[in-house]
């Protein structure tokens, strides 16, 4: 198939200040029935441009739902969209009409690596100096190459590499009028959700693509909303 572009197919890009006018653009666009994907996917895998492109654009509302749950990681709410919107087309250009699972599941996965691609430059060069300071970048090089069907021995690996982050991620709240165990309560959930969510991740795209960011970069990033969530209700409740 032609290498094509969000830009090359026509479809909307989200600008600064205009995230409004870019819903209202592609809002237009119903949701589709699962034969309706299929048949779509279909044409697009035989060179269909304009298949392509409708089968983005059916979905880009979903795309930014995903998009919505990580705004709290500090990024513009439009570049999170685009590169959603990006992972989707990436999506669409992969996706075989044949498989069993649906669409919408083999998207998600696409449209969160890309965000994950947009988030973690924000908190690259800190996390560098972290795991610089606790000597953990031979373990970050050699994550990938980790069997995750063994998952009990290999979370208990990642987590005891990481448990640094706990503390450390911890520190960067204090002035924050959250309790310190409810913090620490906070970012131990958060530890272990990133590394189920890293997991996941790699099990379902590691024959396909090479991720774009280091394990710890995701585990920072999941363990910064826990405590965001975590203060944002303590405040609510006092």
């Amino acid at each position: 198939m032609q290498e094509h572009t969000i830009s090359s197919l026509g479809i909307p890009v989200c600008e600064v200040q205009k995230v409004k006018d870019f819903l209202e653009a592609t809002g237009q666009y119903d949701s589709l029935s699962d034969p309706e994907v299929r048949q779509l996917a279909q044409k697009a895998q035989d060179g269909d441009t304009e298949s392509l492109k409708l089968l983005v654009c059916h979905n880009i509302r979903f795309a930014v739902l995903i998009a919505k749950r990580y705004l709290s990681l500090g990024l513009p709410f439009h570049i999170l969209i685009n590169f959603s919107v990006e992972g989707l087309l990436e999506a669409a250009k992969r996706y075989n009409h044949r498989e069993s699972f649906k669409f919408g599941s083999y998207a998600t996965w696409w449209i969160r690596s890309y965000c994950w691609q947009a988030i973690i430059p924000f908190w690259d060069q800190e996390y560098k100096e972290f795991a610089k300071k606790h000597e953990i970048e031979a373990f970050e090089m050699a994550t990938w190459e980790m069997d995750f069907d063994q998952e009990t021995e290999t979370y208990r690996q990642l987590y005891q590499a990481h448990q640094a982050l706990i503390d450390w991620s911890v520190k960067r709240y204090k002035n924050q009028h959250l309790p310190h165990a409810q913090a620490l309560a906070a970012a131990q959930k958060g530890l272990t959700l990133g590394i189920q969510t890293y997991a996941k991740m790699v099990m379902q795209l590691k024959k396909e693509v090479e991720l774009p960011y280091p394990v710890g970069g995701h585990l920072v990033c999941v363990i910064n909303n826990q405590l965001k969530k975590a203060i944002s209700d303590y405040s609510q409740q006092n």
